[in-house]
């Protein structure tokens, strides 16, 4: 545990970093690792960004 700081970039923005506390990214590479099938928010957030044009 710990915190992590690392710089993050998408395309129409520009973030110089952004800072992890105690296990937050541990608990995100996991469920990088070990992804389940999304359910219909994330889905629709995709839609939405996709369509605004943000990936």
């Amino acid at each position: 545990m710990g915190v992590y700081q690392m710089k993050v970039k998408a395309k129409n923005f520009e973030h110089k970093s952004i800072i992890l506390k105690d296990d937050m990214f541990d608990t995100f590479m996991f469920a990088c690792n070990h992804p389940k099938r999304p359910n219909e928010a994330l889905l629709d957030a995709l839609k939405r960004t996709k369509k605004e044009d943000y990936l």
